[in-house]
């Protein structure tokens, strides 16, 4: 009530009446929370601070729903009430695309383990799958077959589950290259960095022990280079297989499958559901990211460098009525994808390992460093024996360098101030390059990986392509960090800003052209072995065409991991390359070469 109210004059001759003071000093002053005075009355703001006016009116008033549960449920509390910062790129939904993938694991999960059977013994299946009906196959590979193809909407859960598992991994590595280009990592979020790279390290261990379950071929060659793998490690290499797969593959596989089963269904989706529950703990108490001042929208806050609060929305009902929205679009995407566009279809991969195996897209890049490494190497003249030294190198040493700069970069790059805004990855040379560096890294390490589908497309030998991809695995992400790194400090010094910390490299306006004209003929030169990928088969209308549309995506995406190399050149040679592209795909199939691919992709 106001002081002119009638109420209250009503109210202080009362009081007067029954004994007390009238007191004549004002009311103390309304403020708006912050101790600022000027009338505040909580909904168009009051006296000015830092020269703005705050707008604390509710963009979105409490529906009747809302507000009939809050007067019994008191649902309007901190929790609730926290806010989610505004982001109009959309890139702060990765993370929520990650866990609508895990539930859609877990519920399509749940469905297969109560139909799985983890047994090794032969078995004589009995169903639809007529290339299989009454042969005696693996208890294991005949349930699979079972809910592949004898059971309602069974091959449709297996592929949402494929497909859930491959866009949760993604959502997490997308999610991180977002953190890590944006400096979201820095003081006091070192915490949440490091559990969400512990995340992405058990969502790939989780899809590995998925491996072995159908039993088929290619589950078989997997598992059995994972097994080697681990054995390779020094020391405790034997114990290691003991506790991650249970017994000898495939020598013990009837005491393995019940172990990977076990691991694959309940310790690892536990200690999944333990991970993301922390955090998401972690993500509540800290205050939430957000983008810098500079790339809001409109002016929104006090002040530009004020960290304070977090402009966005609240939980609920804002930010919840988002995050339904992309629930929904991940499950439609996930049912699109498992619908129409189907992976691991088992009656046709079979008992029999595929020549030129391969793992999964997220695993290429291990499998290509192990393939990188030989049992032995010839050095002028002199030839080193590595044997079991190999896979230990090139499977186990290697990745876990990398992962582990992963880990610990937080430490390296860092600040003793919170940080609590994003920064742009263009103001930061030295950071992003070393980014792009290891996402060039990955990409060449996955070509590798992939070393027998191009030897076989190509017509050459893998020993003929071996010296060339260890060329590209060390030149082409030294490259590319030079000039992302070179190209960006030119840009600071252009705009006048600080080029931050990191190595200050002597180069010349001719250094420069010379190196881009280098990654253009590189690019080009990868650009030509794709497209030899795509035409190599016979012809683009009889043989690619002819294939599966899975394995026309997976011939695409290596074509356009070649186009990725053609990011830092400038337009004039990126313009070239297309030209180049548009011709050598007129004149290709002139000179196609006999149908030839691997067994499986």
């Amino acid at each position: 009530m106001t002081r002119d109210s009638p109420d209250d004059d009503t109210a202080s001759d009362d009081a007067v009446a029954d004994g007390g003071e009238r007191s004549d000093s004002p009311p103390a002053p309304q403020t708006d929370g912050a101790g600022h005075a000027g009338g505040y009355d909580g909904t168009t703001g009051g006296e000015p601070v830092h020269g703005r006016e705050i707008e604390t009116r509710q963009k979105y008033p409490n529906n009747r729903l809302f507000t009939w549960l809050d007067d019994r449920l008191e649902l309007n509390h901190e929790i609730l009430g926290k806010a989610f910062p505004e982001d109009k790129y959309g890139s702060f939904l990765l993370g929520e695309i990650a866990l609508f993938s895990f539930i859609f694991l877990a519920l399509t999960g749940s469905f297969l383990g109560l139909m799985y059977e983890p047994v090794a013994s032969e078995v004589t299946y009995e169903g639809n799958a007529a290339e299989w009906a009454g042969q005696e196959v693996p208890g294991a590979f005949a349930s699979v077959l079972t809910i592949t193809y004898d059971t309602p909407f069974g091959m449709f859960l297996r592929m949402a589950h494929h497909w859930a598992a491959y866009i949760f991994i993604a959502a997490i590595a997308l999610h991180m290259f977002r953190v890590f280009f944006s400096g979201a990592y820095r003081n006091p979020h070192e915490p949440n960095w490091f559990v969400g790279s512990v995340l992405l390290l058990l969502a790939l261990a989780e899809g590995f022990f998925g491996y072995a379950l159908p039993l088929d071929g290619f589950s078989k060659a997997a598992t059995t280079i994972g097994f080697n793998m681990t054995g390779a490690v020094p020391v405790i290499g034997e114990w290691l297989q003991a506790l991650a797969f249970g017994g000898a593959f495939p020598s013990q596989v009837g005491q393995v499958i019940p172990h990977m089963y076990f691991l694959h269904v309940f310790l690892f989706p536990a200690l999944l559901v333990g991970i993301i529950g922390l955090h998401m703990m972690i993500l509540m108490r800290q205050k939430h990211t957000e983008h810098a001042p500079s790339s809001r929208g409109g002016d929104r806050t006090p002040a530009a460098d004020d960290d304070s609060f977090v402009v966005g929305s609240p939980l609920f009902p804002q930010q919840f009525l988002l995050s339904v929205v992309v629930l929904l679009l991940t499950a439609a995407t996930i049912s699109f994808l498992a619908a129409l566009f189907p992976v691991q279809r088992i009656a046709a991969i079979g008992l029999d390992s595929p020549s030129s195996p391969s793992p999964d897209w997220f695993f290429m890049w291990v499998f290509g460093s192990l393939k990188m490494i030989p049992a032995e190497l010839s050095l002028a003249g002199t030839t080193i024996v590595l044997g079991g030294w190999a896979e230990f190198i090139g499977g186990i040493l290697i990745p876990m360098v990398i992962i582990g700069v992963m880990i610990v970069w937080p430490l390296i790059d860092n600040t003793d101030e919170p940080q609590h805004f994003t920064v742009d990855p263009l103001d930061r040379p030295a950071q992003t390059a070393l980014g792009v560096g290891a996402i060039m890294l990955t990409i060449v390490l996955s070509i590798d990986g992939m070393r027998g589908t191009f030897s076989e497309v190509i017509g050459a030998p893998s020993s003929t392509l071996y010296p060339y991809l260890v060329l590209m695995t060390f030149a082409i992400p030294l490259l590319f960090t030079v000039r992302v790194y070179v190209w960006l400090t030119r840009r600071q010094r252009r705009l006048g800003r600080p080029t931050g910390p990191g190595v200050s490299l002597p180069y010349s306006a001719t250094a420069v052209r010379w190196l881009d004209r280098g990654l253009t003929v590189l690019a080009l030169g990868f650009l030509a072995v794709g497209i030899e990928l795509v035409t190599g088969s016979a012809t683009l209308a009889s043989s690619f065409t002819g294939l599966p549309v899975i394995e026309q995506l997976f011939w695409l995406a290596r074509v356009f991991a070649g186009l990725l190399l053609l990011l830092p050149v400038p337009p004039v040679y990126l313009a070239l390359a297309l030209v180049l592209m548009g011709l050598a795909l007129g004149v290709a199939p002139a000179f196609a070469k006999p149908a030839s691919r691997s067994t499986r992709l």
